[in-house]
């Protein structure tokens, strides 16, 4: 599961990255459109390639970060329900349940 979380964070990172890149480019697209000195109806189609590139660019990287936090939220609900069934049988709380506790225990108190 860990090797999930950081592989996860490392791909999260990376479309960060990548949005960061789009929108640089789409920057400096604009500033070189704007310094051509086009026609009203010739700016006007470039700033719509302009976006409409940047927005094709982003679509999938935006995919990726949703697909990754509703795997968040279902790992997050997977493990709290681990927590409850395991304490519900009365089984000895392992060290992956214990830390669980005392998370949820801290969030309940407002620590975190």
């Amino acid at each position: 599961m860990l090797k999930d979380i950081i592989e996860a964070e490392r791909d999260q990172n990376a479309d960060c990255a990548r949005i960061g890149a789009a929108i640089h480019l789409a920057e400096q697209d604009i500033a070189a459109l704007e310094s051509r000195q086009l026609d009203s109806d010739e700016a006007r189609k470039g700033w719509c390639a302009i976006r409409d590139r940047t927005i094709l660019a982003i679509r999938d990287v935006r995919r990726n970060v949703v697909k990754r936090a509703n795997k968040a939220k279902e790992t997050e609900t997977w493990m709290i329900e681990k927590f409850f069934r395991e304490k519900a049988n009365g089984n000895r709380l392992n060290d992956f349940s214990y830390r669980l506790q005392i998370r949820l225990t801290w969030q309940c108190k407002g620590k975190l």
